[in-house]
Protein backbone atom coordinates (compact mmCIF):
# COMPACT_ATOMS: atom_id res chain seq x y z
CA UNK A 1 0.00 0.00 0.00
CA UNK A 2 1.30 3.16 -1.02
CA UNK A 3 1.29 6.36 1.48
CA UNK A 4 -1.02 8.92 0.80
CA UNK A 5 0.26 12.26 -0.78
CA UNK A 6 1.19 15.04 1.56
CA UNK A 7 0.10 18.69 0.29
CA UNK A 8 3.06 20.15 2.46
CA UNK A 9 6.05 20.78 -0.25
CA UNK A 10 9.34 19.80 1.49
CA UNK A 11 12.03 21.93 1.68
CA UNK A 12 15.79 21.18 2.22
CA UNK A 13 16.24 23.64 4.98
CA UNK A 14 19.69 25.34 4.44
CA UNK A 15 22.28 25.34 7.21
CA UNK A 16 23.23 28.18 8.83
CA UNK A 17 26.95 29.18 8.07
CA UNK A 18 29.20 29.02 11.06
CA UNK A 19 32.36 29.49 12.28
CA UNK A 20 34.38 27.60 15.13
CA UNK A 21 35.22 29.24 18.70
CA UNK A 22 36.78 28.32 21.62
CA UNK A 23 35.48 29.17 24.82
CA UNK A 24 36.49 28.77 28.31
CA UNK A 25 33.78 27.62 30.63
CA UNK A 26 34.16 27.79 34.38
CA UNK A 27 33.85 24.07 35.21
CA UNK A 28 30.55 24.49 37.29
CA UNK A 29 28.32 26.18 34.58
CA UNK A 30 29.78 23.13 32.60
CA UNK A 31 28.28 20.94 34.47
CA UNK A 32 25.41 22.73 34.73
CA UNK A 33 24.60 23.29 31.31
CA UNK A 34 25.31 19.62 30.31
CA UNK A 35 22.75 18.96 33.52
CA UNK A 36 19.93 20.97 31.75
CA UNK A 37 21.02 19.17 28.39
CA UNK A 38 20.49 16.00 29.27
CA UNK A 39 17.33 16.67 30.41
CA UNK A 40 16.00 18.62 27.61
CA UNK A 41 17.46 15.70 24.59
CA UNK A 42 19.52 18.71 23.17
CA UNK A 43 23.40 19.58 22.51
CA UNK A 44 26.29 21.65 24.72
CA UNK A 45 26.63 24.08 21.44
CA UNK A 46 22.67 24.20 20.79
CA UNK A 47 22.06 25.57 24.30
CA UNK A 48 24.77 27.87 24.55
CA UNK A 49 24.10 29.83 20.98
CA UNK A 50 20.42 30.02 22.18
CA UNK A 51 21.81 31.34 25.02
CA UNK A 52 23.53 33.54 23.95
CA UNK A 53 20.75 34.57 21.20
CA UNK A 54 18.18 35.04 23.93
CA UNK A 55 20.67 37.84 25.65
CA UNK A 56 21.22 39.28 22.67
CA UNK A 57 17.62 39.91 22.26
CA UNK A 58 17.09 40.85 25.96
CA UNK A 59 20.32 43.33 26.74
CA UNK A 60 19.82 46.42 27.29
CA UNK A 61 22.00 49.01 25.17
Amino acid sequence: MMPQKSKEKFIIPKTPSTEPKCIRFPMDVVTAIEEQVQKGNSTFSAFVIEACRYALKNIDD
